[in-house]
């Protein structure tokens, strides 16, 4: 698996976030395309940190009784929280990606 680095700014990221949340930008237009490109980037650049992590926990704690599970938030998610959450910003947004780690109880 090849792993994507980010290949957008933080300017570029925070503009992309904005555009996303305007409710007059065009879907079709070569702007929104780029847009969705920066945002799309962005989700992709969490995977690897997030595999990281996420085998760690698989290697140290799956045997003991944990459940461990990993996710990269959907690029649908994240254009409905920042039309959500209008003074959210997306190079903020801490919630890309996350792994957890359950105690499962028999």
């Amino acid at each position: 698996m090849e792993w994507k680095s980010p290949e957008y700014s933080k300017n570029q990221i925070i503009k992309s976030g904005k555009i996303i949340k305007d409710p007059a930008a065009s879907s079709d237009s070569e702007e929104s395309k780029e847009t969705l490109k920066a945002i799309d980037n962005l989700r992709a650049s969490h995977a690897y940190p997030l595999q990281v992590i996420y085998g760690y926990f698989k290697r140290n704690y799956d045997k003991s009784g944990f459940i461990v599970a990993q996710r990269l938030k959907r690029l649908a998610s994240i254009v409905k929280k920042l039309e959500r959450e209008p003074t959210m910003s997306l190079w903020t947004m801490q919630d890309l990606g996350g792994c957890q780690l359950w105690l499962y109880l028999v």
